[in-house]
């Protein structure tokens, strides 16, 4: 992900800290978490990284239906309170520490496409490798887990910046190797960024690659996706936006910027505002597009995890 821009300075694109992220996907299953009738972990402190950890709360039964991300093993023991049933770090090893209440550790494959030393080579790397002492102890130690392959391979520089042919290779190769370690365990495609008609692109583009490569259709067990709402390209100058255009895609396809921040643009279908950045109805629109999507090649019976989604804005009360 990208750092918005500030609004001093529209044309700021610094990265996101992944806390931030992080925090946020907390606050959205808090609030979303329908097992409350009473809000008792109001009263908890803050997981701040400090001395605080303690929690008191009672352990509420896991929840599969919602899920939650730990930055850090202190946050842990602070899943119980949720009520999910699931979380994740980013990253394919778990924590030392599991949550009381049973919630299970989607781990994260991180993939890369290899480059010398910008210009890609299609040749790729996964984290941690797939051999025996790297990926494969972690197979073995968890018999019958999730494995999403990547984590939003649709975005350049900042996050796995895989385009889509070498993606479907990475995939091929991985969901092989953990297949053959474990066939009880379940895999699933890194969640893209968000579901823009660049983004449904690329996930076409990796669909057909697969086909291409591999004269099958793409092997999927859990489907995922992030949800954010995001402008990808800056219309006065073609370079990336907020969300930047999706690697090798159209560019055409991404969703503008508002020329010169102009709102009576924000009603246009290819334009993204970031008045809109919390908009139900896209939200929403996205949601369905991404399952029809999957209807039309055979995967609407498949789980599908919403893994990621926040606030990356800053709130700013203009009245003060």
């Amino acid at each position: 992900m990208n750092k918005p821009p500030s609004p001093s300075n529209p044309h700021d694109t610094t990265p996101w800290l992944m806390p931030t992220l992080l925090v946020a996907v907390i606050f959205a299953a808090l609030v979303f978490a329908s097992n409350w009738a009473e809000p008792s972990w109001l009263a908890l402190p803050v997981a701040n990284g400090m001395a605080e950890t303690a929690v008191s709360a009672t352990v509420d039964q896991a929840n599969c239906r919602y899920g939650t991300a730990a930055i850090g093993q202190d946050h842990v023991p602070w899943i119980d309170t949720l009520g999910t049933g699931w979380y994740l770090s980013f990253q394919a090893a778990p924590f030392a520490q599991t949550p009381q209440n049973g919630a299970e550790f989607i781990h994260v494959i991180r993939v890369s496409e290899d480059k010398h030393p910008n210009e890609a080579l299609a040749q790729f790397s996964t984290f941690p490798a797939l051999t025996n002492g790297g990926l494969g102890a972690l197979i073995d130690a968890n018999p019958g887990a999730l494995w999403l392959i990547g984590n939003e391979q649709d975005v350049s520089e900042v996050q796995d910046d895989m385009r889509p042919s070498v993606y479907a290779r990475t995939y091929h190769t991985a969901y092989n190797f953990i297949k053959q370690r474990d066939p009880s365990a379940q895999v699933g495609i890194g969640g893209l960024s968000m579901m823009t008609p660049g983004r449904l692109q690329y996930l076409e583009l990796v669909w057909d690659a697969y086909v291409g490569y591999f004269n099958q259709p793409m092997p999927v067990d859990v489907w995922t996706f992030h949800l954010y709402i995001l402008s990808e390209i800056r219309p006065w100058d073609g370079g990336n936006s907020d969300g930047r255009v999706a690697v090798g895609t159209d560019p055409a396809l991404a969703k503008k910027a508002p020329l010169n921040a102009n709102p009576a643009l924000c009603s246009q279908a290819d334009v993204y505002c970031r008045a809109e950045h919390d908009s139900l109805p896209i939200f929403k629109e996205q949601i369905v597009a991404l399952r029809t999507w999957m209807k039309a090649h055979g995967e609407q019976n498949k789980p599908l995890i919403l893994s990621e989604y926040s606030q990356l804005y800053p709130f700013v009360d203009y009245d003060d």
